[in-house]
Order: structure tokens, then sequence, then C-alpha cells
């Protein structure tokens, strides 16, 4: 049975449609908003609601940024291995190190790693629990560790509209704060 992939994605297309005109609105009423009120007495008030909508178009792009270019992919991997990640990148698992507790339990655990392309060391690093590596905007992230036989669980992700969205969360929060002070004070 063959599928056309417009009839199973139409849905994806209307949504980037529909978001971009929610952007292009928004941009378009801010700016009018501005012209229309900038003879006002109490300037702040005016531009918060801006502020407010200059984040959220922040995390509309953070959004495309993300669903174009992100990645998340899990592997086990023993000492030796190689991950392959992304652009002719990978990740050599060189030494897993876990240190026991005289009862048993695992007390701390390390996985020194090596970044390669091409056959060539670009660097050396480690990865702890909550201490993960970074190259290039991709993160490297221990999640689980076995002693016998050694083995180790390794998170890849890239998230380039991370920064984004923290930028956006910013500013709407702080054009939500700044409306909302000035809005008691206006009312009291």
């Amino acid at each position: 049975m063959t599928v056309s992939y417009v009839s199973v994605t139409w849905w994806l297309y209307g949504a980037i449609a529909l978001l971009s005109l929610l952007a292009e609105n928004t941009m378009l009423c801010s700016a009018e908003s501005l012209i229309r009120k900038r003879e006002g007495r109490k300037w702040m008030l005016i531009i918060s609601p801006q502020i407010i909508h200059i984040g959220f178009l922040f995390m509309l792009l953070a959004h495309m940024l993300s669903s174009i270019d992100s990645f998340k992919g899990t592997a086990a991997a023993y000492e030796g291995a190689v991950i392959s990640l992304r652009d002719n990148l990978a990740v050599k698992i060189d030494e897993i190190k876990v240190s026991m507790s005289p009862s048993g339990y695992i007390s701390d655990w390390e996985v020194d790693i090596s970044y390669i392309s091409e056959g060539r060391k670009l660097k050396e690093d480690f990865l702890k629990p909550n201490s993960p590596s970074f190259y290039k905007g991709t993160g490297l992230y221990l999640k689980d560790i076995q002693p016998y036989p050694k083995a180790a669980l390794i998170e890849a992700s890239r998230e380039p509209g991370a920064v984004w969205a923290l930028i956006g969360g910013i500013f709407f929060m702080a054009g939500t704060v700044m409306l909302l002070i000035l809005k008691i004070k206006r009312d009291v």
C-alpha cells in the first residue's frame, strides 16, 4: 500500500503556515500599537506587552530551530566502543571507572571519552553523573552504568533552540511581571 507523504503530513504544513501568520500578526500588531500609542505618558505600560510579544517570537524561533536541527539518541556502550554522532563526529569510550563501597554498592562512576573525526582525536573529556560533556553544540550525558561487565548508558543530544527559548522565556516573564506591577500601581 502506497501512502502519499502529503496526505499524512498535511497538518504539519498547515501548522507551519498558521504559526507564520501568527508571528506576522504579532509583529504587525506590536508595531501598530507602538505607533498608535507613542504619545502616551506611560511608556513602560505601553512597551511591556510588546516585550511579551518579543518573548513569544523568540520561543517560536526556538521551536523552529529545534525542529530543523535537533536530535537525541541513547546508546549502551562498552569500553572501546565508538558511538557515531552527526557530521563525521564520533565518541570513543576510552575507560569506564566504577568505584564500589565496602558494602558492594556503586559509590562513584566516571567514563573517559574521546571525540574523534576521520580517525583524528579532537578532544578528551569525561562524563560523570550531572557532569555532561559538550562539543560543538552536542551534549553527552551519562545516564546509567553497569559494573559487571562494565557498560555505560550514554545519551547524546543537540538542541539548537534552547538558548533562544531561554531568551524568549526571560523576555516573556519580564514583560508579564512589568505589566502586572504597572497595572497594580495604576489601580492603587
